[in-house]
This record gives C-alpha cells, structure tokens and sequence, in this order.
C-alpha cells in the first residue's frame, strides 16, 4: 500500500520481510530487522494517513 510492490497475500513470507526490512531502513533505520512490530506498522500507518488524496 506504499509502493513497495510486495502482493497481499496474507502471509508474512520471506518477500514481505524482505519489504518491511527494506522499509524500516529508510523510515526507522533504528532497528531494521524484518520484522512488522508495533513500531513498523505504527509508521506506515502514520505515512499512509499522511499522503495527499487525489480527488477523483
């Protein structure tokens, strides 16, 4: 949902950690270890809410 191009599959494979290290070193390069604790997903939260909307 942040343009990082993994598929929504519902599982947390190795091409979603993969995705989510990727992301929290460019977002939260404190801790980067692949994993969507509560912090990770607080950010993307925080970024999604953040973007400008289009209007249609």
């Amino acid at each position: 949902m942040y343009g990082y191009g993994v598929k929504i599959s519902g599982t947390f494979d190795e091409d979603t950690e993969k995705v989510v290290a990727a992301f929290q070193r460019h977002f939260r390069p404190e801790r980067v270890d692949g994993v969507a604790d509560a912090s990770t997903i607080m950010t993307l939260r925080n970024l999604i809410a953040a973007r400008p909307t289009t209007a249609a």
